[in-house]
């Protein structure tokens, strides 16, 4: 099989010549291309198809003089992005530095929240993310699973019904999801969601990738949980309870797709466990 590469119809439209492939997901290919004499990233949807990423363009445009990528131009199934040459944030805790990777987190979701302008219209509500979790057939699963996952929909209700006024949130804030510039830490990937500040963070609690072992200590999650709650104005308990509900919800979309991420699944009661000592 020839290795992929970028279009050649949007190859010609940009007038970019490609330099690489940066990076794969299950819905995107990366790459690296020179367009009109500047190196940038150009993210092509397989298929067309940019699922959850549809709003990405117009999000990261509202956070540019916050913490976001610049977009250089888009259309229908393509994103071209200033290049960034990384490392990822992700790399810091790999190599032992999550403390700093924590810090930074803490402050990339600051200047997201504090972005100034209108919000982006026609954003979906978190409740709505939540339905996944809350339509889960528990009797399919293994009864001590299934106890994990009736708790962790408990907290989610609970949290949802005592949702104050929603503000945009990122919706896919984690390690790998922050880039270096050269000169700053920068955003991408946004999923686009309105929900309270606590989710957040969520997500970053079962990251980065490779760092799963260490993302479930308890000592790595009672000090990212105190970071992390500290820089969105929210309590410890609350912080936690998100964390569980995301992770559950996580684990929620896996079962649609295929099967659970067994990292999540050890996860889970370990998140759990922590909000229930906080309360």
């Amino acid at each position: 099989m020839a290795d992929p590469s970028p279009s050649a119809k949007l190859l010609e439209y940009l007038n970019a010549e490609p330099l690489g492939l940066l990076a794969e997901t299950g819905i995107a290919r990366v790459w690296r291309v020179r367009a009109s004499g500047r190196e940038t990233a150009l993210k092509e949807f397989k298929d067309g198809n940019e699922r959850n990423e549809a709003r990405a363009p117009e999000l990261l445009m509202h956070w540019q003089s916050a913490a976001a990528v610049e977009v250089i131009d888009h259309g229908p199934g393509w994103l071209l992005m200033a290049y960034l040459p990384g490392p990822a944030l992700g790399d810091l805790t790999r190599r032992g530095e999550d403390e700093k990777a924590s810090e930074v987190l803490a402050r990339m979701a600051q200047r997201l929240h504090r972005a100034p302008g209108p919000t982006p219209p026609a954003l979906p509500r978190l409740a709505d993310w939540f339905q996944a979790l809350f339509q889960l057939d528990l009797a399919r699963l293994d009864r001590s699973i299934a106890e994990h996952f009736g708790r962790a929909v408990e907290v989610a209700q609970t949290l949802l019904a005592n949702e104050a006024t929603p503000q945009l949130l990122h919706g896919d804030l984690h390690h790998d999801n922050i880039l270096w510039s050269g000169s700053d830490w920068r955003v991408v990937d946004p999923k686009g969601v309105l929900g309270p500040a606590g989710f957040e963070l969520a997500n970053a609690m079962r990251n980065p990738s490779g760092a799963e072992d260490l993302a479930a200590r308890r000592e790595v999650i009672a000090r990212r949980a105190a970071v992390f709650s500290d820089a969105l104005d929210v309590t410890e308990t609350e912080f936690l309870g998100w964390a569980a509900a995301k992770c559950a919800l996580s684990l929620a979309w896996q079962m649609e797709d295929g099967a659970p991420a067994a990292a999540d699944l050890q996860l889970l009661p370990k998140l759990l466990a922590a909000a229930g000592e906080m309360g």
